[in-house]
């Protein structure tokens, strides 16, 4: 339903219609005086706000706010203006949109009857356009209305933008001095750009800004000669805006809206020629290279990628990116200068393919002498799809090594141009390109397929395809921690010529590691590095000698789902670990404040520990405490072991430490198991969880030990044995109602750290030589053992 809103008609009839006014909306927060605004589309009118220092001047603004589904039909409207010569024959006002995300479109329209009928603005001074990000200014001549009284109205039109703003709206007179129009730039080059533009007047200034500057310095103004006119000693590569008024004399003319302009990049040499997107504002598009819709909305743009088609990079943060639905756009490069090249070159560069892509999606690589594809010569035609030839094995950047024809080299400007085609809808995937350069073809051939083999805790194997040409000095290769530069490794290797594969040995345990291979033809001529391989060691086995082991989860410095101490695994579930005061609907931990849980609703939920080097024939006993949270029959549960943490080929420890059908105890209650391995090795116990339903909570778990079977006794109650202080700075003392035969010390890793002999029912352990920390205290007597944990200071 149309609405119409009107200021006080008293203020309305006082106000001279033929005088000149300026409203800058910082009277309050209703509509001025003689203001009236028509609201016909979305619920969302014309109103006065605060935009703080958003607003052009002062603090307020009209605005009017965006809808999510229907359109803006809304009408801002001045009030009764007669046009009269000299005194109110010109209208001016600063618009802008609130974001440069969404640029609100609008008219500017004029009423010669009355300001309450959309239909009585019929004269459209502005046809649609959408509003700048920036305050821009906007001058209306109204000579051909003077004698008649008009209104002029704002007409918003969007749907689903943002805000749209009117400040500092001014009823004045048309410059004596006529204004400049229609100014327009061509011939941009790298260092000059000529501007024409059309005025009676014979004299003329023009301010040159940067892109940050928002409205010209008229001090700073420099006087341009006629129409045409050409501005020097710009620089490459740089955005300028240019402004420019009329001289009469004494008097100026307004200024010209500002004429943005980027003049052109200087060509660059091989091998220089590079991607720049990290160094590119997410939206844009790097400096120097072009793009260039052919159908659709989604153009190419820089973007980090964290969420959606693509959520990697080849390398740093950031790539080039073409979104996925229906379209079809160009990405130019740099112009590149091949005038003095005579050898050959290759585009080297990494693009997305997805295991999900559409059939059709597919980047199509050009080089051309101009940033054209008319006249191109096509490179590379590959489709995104990773089971479309030449196949890969998942999702992620693959590399492609793409020889540039020896007819461009001489060429002053060459150009590599990529097609990039999502065709089918939302079945299409988005494109992305990194690490693009353009290069000279190597002397010395690269290896290809550098192939990660076994990985142990200590050492990894890894293999190469050996270079077309084989090099006479062999390979080197190089590995590091960090994702860098390989030059930059300080671990390095040779092998001799014909050798394709090499080991690297005295590694770190739980460990990602980056390898590097190149040829090494001669002394001083070597191939470029091979793509960088990664591998993560894998963990050491806990050694028989640090028998007894225990862990607690205390030394975790966070917990949460699937954070288990260095070397444990989760199969399948909701395996977590969690503080006292962090969950609820299970049980505390059994000792100190982390413990682990499973979540109801379990089907073949697996925790496996860390691996344990165990001897054939000597018995294990593996041992943990756990407990229930309510009265919940329908948790079962089987201790397992095996060689890997898998469930695959394991085997079952005994009877079921929870048996389906009789709920477990709200308590602690410890499980043990024994295992005697029948050949030595490393061996990996496990915890299998099912609960078919969604009824029961949690089931908690804590205190878990590894130790031989002849050490295995009763546990003695903890009333019985006093321990003090804890925390301890130096000595920690012991007494017990039965003789102590022994006390040992380790830390959250289950390395022992101290071990002491006694015969007595109260000791003490000197804890001074250990670092500050959590430990775990083992006090044995000769039938029973108690493990205590103990801070040290």
């Amino acid at each position: 339903m149309k609405k119409i809103t009107m200021s006080a008609l008293l203020a309305l009839a006082s106000l001279g219609a033929s005088a000149q006014f300026t409203q800058n909306f910082e009277g309050g927060t209703t509509m001025p005086a003689g203001w009236t605004t028509i609201n016909q589309g979305d619920a969302n009118g014309w109103v006065v706000t605060s935009v703080d220092e958003d607003a052009h001047s002062g603090t307020n603004v009209a605005s009017i706010h965006y809808d999510f589904a229907t359109a803006h039909e809304d009408y801002l409207i001045t009030p009764a203006i007669t046009v009269t010569a000299g005194l109110t024959d010109r209208l001016t006002f600063w618009i802008k949109s609130a974001s440069e995300f969404y640029l609100e479109p609008y008219e500017v329209r004029l009423s010669t009857t009355n300001n309450s009928a959309p239909a009585s603005f019929s004269v459209v001074l502005q046809p649609s356009s959408e509003a700048a990000v920036e305050w821009t200014k906007k001058s209306f001549d109204l000579t051909n209305y003077v004698g008649q009284t008009v209104y002029i109205s704002v007409r918003a039109t969007g749907v689903n933008e943002l805000d749209l703003f009117v400040d500092d709206v001014v009823s004045d007179a048309v410059p004596s001095c006529a204004a400049v129009t229609g100014l327009t730039a061509d011939n941009v080059s790298t260092d000059s750009a000529t501007i024409s533009w059309t005025s009676t007047a014979g004299a003329f200034q023009y301010f040159l800004g940067d892109a940050s500057d928002l409205a010209p310095v008229a001090a700073e103004a420099v006087t341009a000669g006629a129409s045409p006119f050409t501005i020097s000693d710009l620089d490459p590569a740089t955005t300028y805006k240019i402004w420019i008024r009329s001289v009469c004399g004494d008097e100026f003319g307004d200024w010209t809206e500002a004429l943005t302009i980027l003049t052109s990049c200087v060509p660059v040499t091989v091998p220089t020629v590079v991607e720049g997107a990290e160094s590119t504002e997410n939206g844009e598009i790097p400096v120097c290279w072009s793009s260039t819709l052919v159908s659709g909305d989604n153009n190419w743009e820089v973007t980090t990628p964290l969420f959606g088609d693509i959520t990697t990079t080849a390398s740093g943060d950031k790539i080039i990116f073409k979104n996925y639905q229906t379209s079809e756009a160009l990405l130019f490069s740099p112009a590149m200068d091949y005038t003095t090249v005579t050898a050959d070159t290759r585009v080297n560069v990494f693009l997305h393919r997805h295991a999900s892509a559409d059939a059709s999606d597919k980047y199509v690589i050009y080089a051309n002498t101009t940033p054209s594809i008319t006249g191109a010569t096509l490179l590379l035609e590959r489709f995104s799809k990773t089971t479309t030839a030449p196949t890969v094995a998942a999702t992620g950047f693959y590399n492609e090594k793409i020889a540039i024809p020896a007819s461009f080299n001489g060429q002053a400007t060459v150009y590599i141009i990529v097609r990039g085609v999502t065709s089918a809808g939302s079945s299409s995937y988005a494109l992305g390109i990194d690490d693009f350069k353009v290069e000279f073809v190597p002397t010395c051939a690269e290896v290809s397929d550098v192939v990660i083999g076994d990985v142990g805790g200590t050492e990894a194997d890894f293999s190469w395809t050996a270079s077309p040409s084989a090099p006479a000095n062999g390979y080197e290769y190089a590995y590091s921690t960090s994702n860098v530069s390989p030059d930059n490794a300080e671990l390095t290797g040779t092998v001799g010529p014909g050798v394709t594969e090499a080991t690297i040995t005295d590694l770190e345990p739980v460990t990602t590691y980056y390898v590097w291979v190149r040829s090494v033809c001669s002394s001083e001529e070597l191939s470029p590095w091979s793509i960088a391989v990664s591998f993560t060691t894998g963990c050491l086995p806990v050694a028989e000698s640090a028998l007894p082991w225990t862990e607690g989860f205390e030394g975790l410095a966070q917990t949460g789902a699937s954070i288990f101490p260095s070397c444990w695994s989760v199969e399948n579930g909701d395996w977590s670990t969690t503080t006292n005061d962090n969950t609820t609907n299970d049980i505390d931990a059994r000792t100190g404040t982390k413990f682990a849980r499973i979540a109801w609703n379990a089907t073949n939920e697996f925790l496996w520990t860390p691996g344990f080097e165990l001897t054939a024939g000597v018995s294990y006993d593996f041992g943990f405490w756990f407990a229930g949270f309510g009265d919940f029959s329908t948790w079962s549960g089987n201790i397992v072991v095996n060689s890997t943490q898998v469930s695959t080929g394991s085997t079952v420890l005994g009877a079921p430490f929870i048996n389906s059908g009789t709920a477990p105890a709200n308590t602690y209650t410890k499980a043990t198991r024994s295992f005697i391995p029948a050949e030595s090795g490393v061996y990996y116990f496990g915890l299998q969880i099912n609960e078919p339903t969604f009824a029961p909570w949690y089931i908690s778990f804590d205190d878990f030990e590894v130790l031989p079977t002849s050490l295995s006794v009763g546990e003695f109650s903890t009333g019985n044995l006093d321990f003090y202080p804890n925390p301890v700075k130096d000595r920690l003392n012991l007494s017990y109602s039965e003789t102590i035969n022994s006390v040992s010390v380790t830390n959250v890793l289950g390395q022992q750290v101290l071990s002491q002999q006694a015969n007595a029912s109260e000791i003490n352990v000197d804890m001074s030589g250990l670092t500050p920390g959590t430990y775990f205290v083992r006090v044995a007597s000769a039938n029973a053992q108690k493990t205590i944990k103990v801070i040290k200071q």
